[in-house]
C-alpha cells in the first residue's frame, strides 16, 4: 500500500508540470481552507498536520490521534460564502485510524435572468450555490517513524434548478520523522478523480444584428483541483524554560490550475493553555498573511481561530473546535 500511495504521488506531481496552469480546474470550494490551524500558518501545514482536522489537509496525519476525537470549523468567504466542516476520528488498533468527514460551501441570492420571447431582459428569480465533499479516510504508522494515509470522497456542487455534478475522489498523504533531531517530511495529494459532468443543456443567446438566435447547447465537463503538497517541519524549542515549543514549518504548494508557491509559518506554545502562530503564503493574487491561535480550554478541549489578509478581497476569519476523549 506505502509503494502504490507513492506512485499515485509521483504520477500526479508529474502531470502537474505537463500542464498550464491556466485556471481549468471547477470544484474549488476543494481549495478552500477549513482548517483555522492550517490558514493561521499561512497554509504551512502538511508536515505539522497532527490532529483531527488533518484529514482536510494530509490524510496520513489522523495516524496520530490515539482516542475517539471530533472536529468541527465555520469560516466565512467571499461573496458571503459559508464554509462550515466536520470530522470524526475512529483509532481501531492495530487496523489503523478512520475518520469521516464532510465540508462544504453555501452561497446564495445569486439574481437570474434571461432573455423573453420578445428579445427583452427579464429576471428569473433568486437561486444558490452549494456544494459538499463527504468522504471516509484511513490511516497509520506502517514503523515508528513513517504513516500513510487515504481518503475516498463524493464530492457534489448544485447550481439549484440550473444543473448540478458530481464526482469521486482519493486525498492520499504521507507523515515521515527523518530521526534527526525532530525533523518531519510530509506530503499530501489532493482532489485526484474523475471530471465532473454537469447535467443537462442551456441556452446559448448569440446577437445577429438585431436578431437574437438561441442554441442549446450540453454543459462542458471540468476536472479537479488536484493539488501537490510537499512540507518539512521541526522543532526549534520544544520543552524550553520560558517557550515551551517553537515549530517552523515550510511548504511547496503546486495545484493543477494555478502557479507553484510556498508557504512558511511558526507556531509558538509560551504555555500549555495557549498556542500562537503566524505564517506567510507567497505568490498568490492578493494577501498571504495569516495568523491565530489555539486556546486550550481543559479536558481535551480546543478553540482555534484564524485571521487570513486578502489584500483588496475581504479578510477571513474561521472558528474551530477540537475535542478528544
Amino acid at each position: 500500500m506505502i509503494k502504490k500511495l507513492f506512485v499515485i504521488a509521483v504520477m500526479a506531481f508529474s502531470s502537474l508540470y505537463a500542464q498550464e496552469p491556466v485556471g481549468s480546474a471547477g470544484a474549488k470550494f476543494l481549495s478552500i481552507s477549513v482548517v483555522p490551524r492550517a490558514s493561521g500558518l499561512g497554509d504551512a501545514f502538511v508536515a505539522i498536520a497532527n490532529d483531527p482536522s488533518s484529514v482536510f489537509w494530509n490524510p496520513a496525519g489522523i495516524a496520530h490521534i490515539k482516542n475517539f476525537a471530533f472536529f468541527t470549523s465555520y469560516s466565512n468567504w467571499i461573496a458571503d460564502g459559508r464554509v462550515p466542516a466536520f470530522a470524526v476520528i475512529f483509532p481501531k488498533y492495530p487496523l489503523g485510524t478512520f475518520s469521516f468527514f464532510v465540508s462544504g460551501i453555501y452561497m446564495g441570492g445569486f439574481e437570474g435572468t434571461a432573455f423573453d420571447k420578445n428579445n427583452n431582459i427579464v429576471e428569473t428569480g433568486t437561486f444558490s450555490y452549494s456544494a459538499l465533499q463527504l468522504g471516509l479516510a484511513m490511516s497509520r504508522f506502517y514503523t515508528d517513524k513513517f504513516a500513510a494515509g487515504v481518503s475516498i470522497k463524493f464530492i457534489e456542487e448544485n447550481l439549484g434548478s440550473v444543473t448540478s455534478a458530481y464526482s469521486f475522489a482519493i486525498d492520499a498523504g504521507t507523515y515521515f520523522y527523518t530521526g534527526f533531531k525532530s525533523i518531519r517530511v510530509a506530503m499530501s495529494l489532493q482532489n485526484l478523480g474523475t471530471d465532473m459532468s454537469p447535467k443537462g443543456d442551456y441556452d446559448l443567446w448569440l446577437m445577429q444584428g438585431s436578431e437574437v438566435t438561441t442554441e442549446k447547447r450540453k454543459y462542458e465537463s471540468y476536472s479537479l483541483p488536484l493539488t501537490f503538497r510537499l512540507g518539512i517541519a521541526g522543532d526549534i524549542i520544544k520543552e524550553g524554560n520560558k517557550i515551551k515549543r517553537l515549530t517552523a514549518s515550510v511548504e511547496i504548494i503546486n495545484p493543477k490550475d494555478n502557479a507553484e508557491s510556498f508557504a512558511v509559518g511558526l507556531e509558538m506554545e509560551p504555555i500549555r493553555m495557549i498556542v500562537l502562530r503566524a505564517g506567510y503564503h507567497f505568490n498568490l493574487d492578493e494577501g498571504g498573511l495569516g495568523a491565530g491561535a489555539t486556546i486550550n480550554l481543559g479536558g481535551n478541549k480546543k478553540v482555534d481561530f484564524s485571521y487570513n489578509d486578502f489584500g483588496h478581497l475581504p479578510d477571513v476569519l474561521r472558528l474551530g473546535l477540537t475535542f478528544e476523549r
